[in-house]
């Protein structure tokens, strides 16, 4: 359900809240209103505490994705959205695969790692970490982008570098991530505006 919001430091946004599922908490952020797409699905893994649940706000002119399991069926050659997720099942807590919370620098030279081990020809920018409250949420915050090469993965063609900010935090020990991501000819602007928005977020228990 969206609603109308009131003035907010993100330029064309609307204040927009949603459920993740058995309505246990609402989610409400000031979304960027060209984030005019909204789906949400499970992710299946190999176990059910591998199960995620995602949330994604897109562009409309962008293809639709939804991943899941072990292999991604599709990959898309254009991005531009938000989408959260946490593990299906509350009751695994923070048990999500490649998700912790942990210092910020660390959690981006993890990152970092990670590609170059996947492929160490990956080309990957890191551009900042830091940690900031949010609405009583204590978050850690990264930037950087990728430049998925065809001749590397034969995944894309366009050759773009991706965007991404990823946002971690915790509720009830229960971890949640949003990340935006951005792989389109003109990035500029994306990871500043996409902050400001999540500056924004708010996670709460809902009371039935």
């Amino acid at each position: 359900s969206l609603f109308l919001g009131c003035k907010s430091a993100v330029e064309n946004s609307v204040e927009t809240s949603f459920f993740t599922q058995d309505s246990l908490y609402k989610i409400t952020f000031d979304r960027p209103i060209e984030l005019d797409t909204f789906y949400t699905w499970k992710d299946i893994d190999d176990n059910a505490c591998s199960d995620e649940r995602k949330y994604r706000f897109s562009k409309k002119a962008f293809p639709h994705q939804k991943e899941t399991g072990f292999f991604w069926n599709s990959f898309v050659d254009s991005t531009y959205r938000i989408t959260l997720k946490h593990v299906e099942g509350f009751q695994c807590k923070s048990q999500m695969d490649h998700e912790r919370i942990l210092e910020p620098r660390t959690y981006l030279s993890n990152i970092y790692l990670k590609f170059k081990n996947d492929n160490p020809k990956t080309n990957i920018d890191t551009l900042y970490s830091k940690s900031f409250k949010i609405n009583e949420l204590s978050t850690v915050v990264v930037a950087y982008r990728i430049k998925e090469d065809y001749y590397i993965t034969h995944d894309f063609s366009n050759g773009y570098w991706t965007n991404y900010l990823k946002l971690l935090t915790e509720v009830d020990n229960n971890l949640f991530v949003l990340t935006a991501d951005c792989r389109t000819k003109d990035c500029a602007g994306f990871i500043e505006r996409m902050e400001k928005s999540f500056r924004t977020i708010r996670i709460e228990k809902n009371r039935h």
